[in-house]
């Protein structure tokens, strides 16, 4: 889908948008988003998400880059079921996550930051193998990043493609996280499993 002039006219209306692999984007839509966070909305971005244009042709690194926080794209790695990010359980967006290692997506994009953007996780270098000795945290996972009034929350991997495929819980409390800290919460529901549907309407 490349025609987001349905959704643009009303993304003011937002808090925050979430944009999960969203390759495809024109120019036009870019200064609409770019508009969105400069006036004080924020976004989430995963993946590959403003690196072609409308036509599927592949741009000179992201369409976004000044809003993800990314000075440059190094690389592309693929992740098994054995390799994994490491967080800082410290921080809000990963409220309620005990671990500090969390299962990697399936393909992760080697960034490099740019200056002013947090990087909030690392991928470990990839294990040889399953049973083999950990490895260190190397190349960013997730960024924040400030541009404007409003923030960019970027996760340089397939994590939506992966929850979809996977469904890890922590994957679920992530994107949570990220839509409290990024939006006022319209309704917030206690002891559910999570499977509850809610559909606020006010006049």
């Amino acid at each position: 889908v490349t025609d987001y002039r349905p959704v643009l006219d009303r993304v003011g209306r937002y808090d925050c948008i979430f944009m999960p692999t969203c390759a495809c984007l024109s120019e036009q839509t870019l200064a609409r988003i770019r508009r969105f966070v400069q006036e004080g909305g924020n976004l989430v971005a995963t993946f590959d998400t403003s690196l072609y244009d409308e036509n599927g042709r592949a741009r000179n690194g992201f369409g976004l880059a000044d809003l993800f926080g990314v000075a440059r794209i190094a690389g592309l790695t693929a992740y098994q079921n054995f390799n994994y990010f490491g967080i800082d359980v410290a921080d809000p967006l990963f409220e309620g996550l005990e671990r500090d290692r969390l299962p990697a997506p399936g393909f992760g994009l080697e960034i490099e930051p740019a200056p002013g953007a947090r990087v909030l996780a690392r991928f470990y270098r990839p294990q040889a193998g399953r049973y083999t000795d950990p490895t260190e945290r190397e190349k960013p996972a997730i960024l924040m990043n400030r541009f404007g009034k409003g923030q960019c929350l970027y996760l340089a991997g397939t994590f939506g493609e992966t929850a979809m495929v996977h469904a890890f819980v922590e994957y679920r409390r992530l994107f949570a996280n990220a839509a409290r800290v990024l939006a006022r919460p319209v309704v917030e529901v206690e002891g559910t499993l999570g499977n509850v549907e809610v559909v606020a309407r006010r006049r």
